[in-house]
């Protein structure tokens, strides 16, 4: 295993170790997921009684503050994308 492999699997580690530490945003996005597929099978599913009550839960998605949760989903990103690029790099110095 050449330098190029163990360059790849540092990345593959530092990159577990960033989504480790945005292990919540994972769960804040999970969650806006979810809110706009209810929101989304309750609007064309019919399953809305009363259009006049609106549940908290049902909040528009612009009232919402996610500009606090910038910093975090760069970083999930990034780990996302260190765990991929470290593999790559361990394959590539594999075959070649």
């Amino acid at each position: 295993m050449g330098v190029v492999g163990v360059i790849g699997i540092l990345l593959f580690f530092a990159g577990a170790h960033l989504l480790w530490k945005a292990r919540t945003e994972a769960f804040y996005w999970l969650q806006i997921f979810l809110r706009i597929l209810r929101r989304e099978v309750t609007r064309h599913g019919g399953l809305r009684e009363d259009p006049s009550r609106v549940s908290p839960a049902e909040a528009p998605l612009s009232a919402m503050r996610t500009s606090h949760r910038s910093l975090g989903t760069l970083v999930m990103l990034g780990g996302f994308a260190l765990m991929f690029l470290g593999p790559l790099l361990l394959l590539l110095d594999l075959v070649f």
